[in-house]
């Protein structure tokens, strides 16, 4: 276990869109600074470095649009290191859960083959 928490529906603080932007950088070793400068966004609640077309993906909390054009017009896309961004504006979260304390992933056998568990 590595903590507790509170959580608060980002509607009740205004905050009305939840929107996933990936973050392609110049070059990956730009990544350490570039999250040091996302750190500073309080409306960015995760970041990931990734595999894949992009180098990161954050996971974003709006007012509205005209906010979260602000945030990429205005403090995302001006970062040093940061070459374009692409936006997915999320309509609904239909599931939302924590990894289960229960979880058992199944083995293999020496052999490949499904161990029993």
């Amino acid at each position: 276990i590595s903590g507790s928490r509170l959580v608060v529906k980002p509607a009740a603080l205004g905050l009305n869109v939840c929107a996933f932007i990936s973050v392609c950088l110049s070059e990956d070793n730009k990544y350490p600074e570039v999250v040091e400068a996302l750190k500073l966004v309080p409306e960015i609640v995760e970041c990931h470095f990734t595999t894949g077309p992009f180098t990161v993906l954050c996971k974003v909390y709006a007012r509205n649009n005209e906010h979260l054009m602000e945030l990429l017009n205005g403090r995302i896309q001006n970062i040093p290191g940061v070459v374009s961004t692409d936006t997915i504006i999320s309509l609904e979260q239909s599931l939302s859960r924590e990894v289960p304390v229960a979880y058992k992933p199944k083995t293999r056998s020496r052999k490949g083959k499904k161990a029993e568990n």
